[in-house]
């Protein structure tokens, strides 16, 4: 499942044609260029239950390890490579390095493909909102269009006991909708920040949707659908709302 989701990440972000296993825009790009090494062993995890997540992941990454372990080993020989970052949620690595490094690599029987390390941008729209009088209930009016409001209070589900996560432009973990909610797990695949921040605003918003507020509680400003649910995050896009296909990889692997 989890190597599932880094290859689906791949084919939709990575949707290029390939001229031999190469993306032809790497060989026109500047130098050093930086890449997306994916190789062509593939992860049997058949044998290990769905529910033993640890077990799958401790696969994924000793099976990385040793399959990528010769050509890893051969780069560190070879000159033009400028910087390498293994993957296990992928069977693959980033590298930045000269076009004739990866003309070389690309000749390797372990390597299937070779990817531009693509930029991917937040399309931010603003939704429709209803028109007419204020919804009659007191949380946003996102919340009460789907009515998470009513779950709350016929069923008393909020999301305690449940922890969210985004992948976005950070959070800030200072607002006051989400106080207390923080677990102390973030990942910054952009700048290695370890102190969450949001330079950009997005990521703060979405968390907010997906939580912010008390819910049922005395707070009017409550803005989240799951008010009672704890949050992680990642950060994957910058402060112009840009992200590498490599950041976002690292921080499918911390999620």
């Amino acid at each position: 499942m989890v190597q599932g989701i880094g290859l689906f990440l791949l084919g939709s972000l990575l949707g290029a044609s390939l001229q031999g296993n190469i993306d032809p825009r790497v060989l026109q790009a500047r130098e050093p260029v930086g890449v997306i090494v994916l190789l062509r062993d593939r992860a049997d995890l058949s044998s290990i239950p769905k529910e033993d997540r640890v077990a799958r992941l401790h696969f994924l990454q000793d099976f990385a390890r040793r399959s990528q372990a010769p050509v890893l080993t051969w780069l560190q020989t070879q000159e033009g490579l400028d910087s390498l970052r293994p993957y296990w949620i992928i069977n693959g690595f980033f590298l930045r390095g000269t076009h004739a490094l990866i003309r070389r690599l690309a000749e390797r029987p372990e390597v299937q493909a070779i990817f531009l390390d693509d930029t991917v941008w937040l399309q931010v729209t603003e939704g429709p909102r209803p028109s007419g009088p204020p919804h009659p209930h007191t949380p946003e009016w996102g919340v009460g269009i789907i009515q998470a409001d009513s779950v709350w209070n016929a069923y008393g589900l909020t999301g305690e006991g449940v922890v969210l996560a985004n992948l976005d432009t950070g959070v800030d973990v200072g607002h006051p909708s989400l106080a207390g909610k923080f677990t102390g797990y973030w990942f910054d695949g952009v700048n290695g920040r370890t102190t969450p921040y949001d330079d950009h605003g997005h990521g703060t918003h979405t968390m907010g949707t997906m939580l912010g507020g008390d819910g049922p509680g005395p707070d009017p400003n409550d803005i989240g659908v799951a008010p009672g649910a704890m949050f992680a995050a990642a950060k994957g896009f910058d402060a112009g709302g840009s992200g590498q296909v490599s950041w976002i990889l690292a921080c499918y692997e911390f999620l």
